[in-house]
């Protein structure tokens, strides 16, 4: 990208803002402290939507969610505490592999 195409870019975003980002001269460019807050804020939300989409990657792949279990009561003592255990067990080594989800 020309250095007249980011001025042009970033003058459009200042007046579809209607904000002063930057202070310019002949000879440099520096952010306002609006334009200082909005990169902080900005690159947090881009943090954000990193995990956010982690996390949905996560979900698709069966990684993390709920799990439902819907049982006769005839199995609830039998059966079903060593199978909660089971899949305990299991779920407990994946979390420690992948990044944990919240």
């Amino acid at each position: 990208m020309t250095q007249s195409a980011l001025s042009r870019q970033i003058m459009a975003l200042e007046s579809e803002l209607n904000l002063k980002l930057f202070y310019r001269d002949k000879r440099n460019v520096k952010l306002t402290a609006t334009g200082v807050f909005l990169k902080d804020k900005w690159q947090a939300e881009l943090i954000n939507l990193d995990i956010i989409q982690q996390q949905a990657l996560q979900i698709h792949l069966g990684e993390c969610g709920t799990l439902k279990l819907a049982y006769p009561d005839s199995l609830s003592s039998a059966i079903l505490p060593d199978m909660i255990s089971k899949i305990s067990s299991v779920s407990e080594i994946k979390n420690r592999a992948a990044t944990a989800c919240l």
